[in-house]
């Protein structure tokens, strides 16, 4: 008796019948081909359980159910900014007054440092007021 893979057939029947309906409808058969794969590669067998994306490259393929998910890095970095946004305003501004001692962040050629430094003069919008100790 010769023993079959009735769940491998399945798949390929499915592809089968989805590349004629594409030739049907005139639609690009490689791209209906791409759709299931993707399809396939995101949805976990009972088998595993696990997605064939997820064992084959130790992650799952984005999709475009995924741009509804919200993502977990933005909801945190959305919830850090609005709490230094509050912070900020309950705080206010910080006032410099000439001679104060400060912390300048200072961009050079083989990276960035912090340099302490001397305010000079008062000014709202003071861009080049420092003065390095």
């Amino acid at each position: 008796m010769p023993s079959t893979n009735g769940q491998a057939e399945r798949v390929v029947q499915i592809l089968k019948s989805a590349i004629k309906q594409a030739q049907f409808t005139n639609k690009d058969v490689s791209a209906v081909i791409a759709k299931y794969l993707l399809v396939y590669q995101n949805t976990p067998p009972s088998t595993t359980g696990e997605a064939p994306s997820l064992l084959l490259m130790g992650r799952r393929l984005r999709t475009r159910l995924d741009l509804l998910i919200p993502s977990v890095e933005k909801h945190v970095e959305a919830r850090q900014y609005s709490s230094m946004v509050n912070c900020t305003a309950k705080r206010g501004l910080r006032q410099f007054h000439a001679g104060d001692a400060v912390l300048s962040l200072r961009s050079l050629v083989h990276g960035i440092t912090w340099t302490r430094c001397l305010v000079t003069f008062e000014n709202d919008m003071c861009t080049n007021c420092f003065v390095d100790l």
